[in-house]
């Protein structure tokens, strides 16, 4: 009986409470509808009052001043974000031959690669040079002949650190220059006989195992021979990482060499050089461009 009045005084007291009413003022004795009758609905009672959400406090108090702070912060020791720099670009070389993806040999040195298969092309520079070009290394063919026979006037080679199974960017030739109107020797002429020698003789045709392409001269250089001598021009560049150290290498060419011939040489341009070896302290050094498309010497 505790429980139950206990339990009713709890009632009683929460019914007051939402209600303002008095639980036992206003309780009624209900009576139940005869059969088949049922309530009338009544209103649902407006609440008492709305409910509302307390605002709550923030966790952390705002500071005021904190903008403030922040900008009489100390920044002496605080260092500007570095400009990034420029990315070198990547190099414009070609993967095959544009004119010959199959890699065909050209006619005539098929020919001659069937008793000699260290036969490459043939340099023609008209009324000076004509000579079958081989491969080996950079010592053998000083000494012989392109058919390997032994010969003091040596054969024209093409550098051992370059390679024909893609087009070279710098396909560098190398010949004695020793011996009088043989290999390399007459190219001499191109520092003695002066500008009008060398304007005369700007153009050459290089026929290789895949291609047959005219070449422009742009650089005629007067070098020592000895890489570790004064005046000693560094020619022995049969790639390059870049389109800008291409380019900057064909202006060291241009800055060194003792004629202008007014040739521009962009980064797809692919280059030729031919440099003469013998025992004297300087060589020659002629360096070309291949003619692009359309252009016809």
């Amino acid at each position: 009986m505790v429980m139950l009045d206990s339990e009713r005084s709890t009632l009683a007291s929460d019914y007051r409470e939402r209600t303002g009413n008095d639980l036992d003022a206003v309780a009624q004795l209900v009576n139940l509808p005869p059969q088949g009758q049922t309530f009338a609905p009544t209103a649902t009672p407006e609440p008492t009052q709305a409910l509302r959400t307390p605002t709550p406090s923030p966790m952390i108090p705002l500071n005021e001043n904190a903008i403030q702070n922040l900008d009489d912060r100390d920044v002496s020791d605080v260092q500007a974000p570095t400009e990034p720099s420029a990315t070198p670009s990547a190099r414009s070389r070609l993967d095959t031959y544009p004119k010959n993806p199959m890699h065909n040999i050209t006619d005539g040195i098929a020919e001659m690669r069937l008793s000699l298969n260290e036969v490459m092309g043939q340099l023609v520079i008209e009324g000076l040079v004509e000579e079958i070009v081989v491969q080996r290394n950079n010592t053998y063919y000083l000494n012989h002949a392109y058919d390997g026979t032994l010969s003091p006037a040596g054969a024209v080679f093409i550098d051992e650190s370059c390679s024909l199974y893609r087009p070279p960017e710098n396909l560098i030739l190398r010949g004695q220059s020793a011996v009088q109107g043989r290999s390399l020797e007459p190219l001499k002429q191109f520092i003695t006989g002066g500008w009008s020698f060398a304007q005369a003789n700007a153009y050459l045709t290089m026929t290789t195992l895949y291609e047959s392409e005219r070449y422009v001269l742009f650089g005629v250089i007067q070098s020592a021979s000895d890489p570790g001598a004064d005046g000693y021009f560094n020619y022995a560049r049969p790639s390059f990482a870049t389109d800008e150290e291409m380019l900057e290498y064909a202006q060291s060419v241009k800055a060194n060499s003792l004629y202008d011939f007014g040739v521009d040489v962009q980064a797809t341009d692919r280059l030729l050089t031919i440099a003469t070896v013998d025992t004297s302290s300087t060589c020659v050094v002629l360096i070309y461009r291949m003619a692009r498309d359309g252009e016809s010497f």
